[in-house]
């Protein structure tokens, strides 16, 4: 009876402790959880989220969304309207995913918007932008990136690209092709990298379409990936539509694809339409 009052006790005594480092083990998950989704509202505000309602003035239409497979991510997008009626646009694709692609993320975006306003095109902003990540880059990440800058006076493109994916021009009446932009390393991995600026010209009702490797590289729950063709696929159709629709359409298509399959990496879209003056 003794033996059996002590283990009684003991039994106590260790429920007490695991019923405490319960506790503060669920607290500690509770308040990592808070941090992330106020991490996420945070990392969101950085992207931006208001786009130009009237082309018929601004001589483009634009729309973007993002997609994280975490509560925070590394894929980013920009645009914004620079002097003279040009605009600048961007994707980026960070490696890895999680809290250290979002902090990653959230410095090459700035840079990256900090570097737009000053220089002269975009391969001076990725060269200049290579150096700094290269700084004291430790952890050995790095970004693929593709930016441009569309006159809206003439519909000329002048764009570089830092390892990126190459993206889709939708010639209006003709459906879609992929570009072959030049095949430059990424941004974070060698200062001496260099990157060259290329041309096109966009007639009005063309568009651009730019996407991360988390649209093509979607899986089924086959293990199917989503792959370049069925994006092509997906996009020839588009033309005629205005860009929050085309990229709405493309998203639908990929969620019937991927259907109760995990998303697996991070997901960014961003289409841009030349409308003249």
């Amino acid at each position: 009876i003794g033996e059996l009052a002590r283990a009684v006790e003991t039994m106590r005594q260790d429920l007490q402790v695991y019923i405490k480092d319960l506790t503060e083990s669920t607290a500690a998950r509770e308040r990592l959880t808070s941090e992330l989704k106020i991490a996420r509202t945070i990392q969101l505000s950085f992207l931006p989220k208001r786009f130009p309602e009237f082309p018929g003035e601004s001589g483009y239409e634009v729309f973007a969304k993002l997609i994280s497979a975490r509560e925070v991510g590394g894929d980013l997008y920009d645009f914004f309207e620079l002097e003279d009626r040009r605009l600048f646009f961007a994707i980026g694709d960070v490696a890895d995913k999680g809290v250290p692609a979002a902090l990653f993320m959230a410095m090459s975006k700035s840079i990256m918007k900090g570097l737009a306003r000053t220089e002269a095109d975009p391969a001076s902003i990725l060269d200049n932008m290579n150096r700094e990540l290269c700084q004291e880059n430790d952890t050995g990440m790095f970004v693929t990136l593709f930016c441009g800058i569309l006159d809206t006076t003439n519909g000329e493109v002048i764009f570089a690209n830092g390892g990126h994916n190459p993206p889709l021009l939708l010639r209006a009446g003709q459906g879609a092709q992929y570009l072959d932009p030049n095949k430059a390393l990424v941004l974070g991995g060698f200062e001496t990298t260099r990157y060259v600026n290329e041309r096109l010209t966009l007639n009005p009702g063309d568009g651009l379409l730019l996407y991360t490797d988390g649209v093509t590289e979607a899986l089924s729950p086959s293990g199917e990936l989503f792959g370049a063709k069925r994006l092509l696929q997906t996009a020839s159709p588009l033309t005629k539509i205005t860009p929050r629709e085309a990229i709405g359409r493309i998203m639908q298509t990929g969620l019937n694809f991927c259907a109760d399959a995990p998303q697996a990496d991070d997901i960014a879209l961003l289409m841009l339409r030349y409308c003249g003056k």
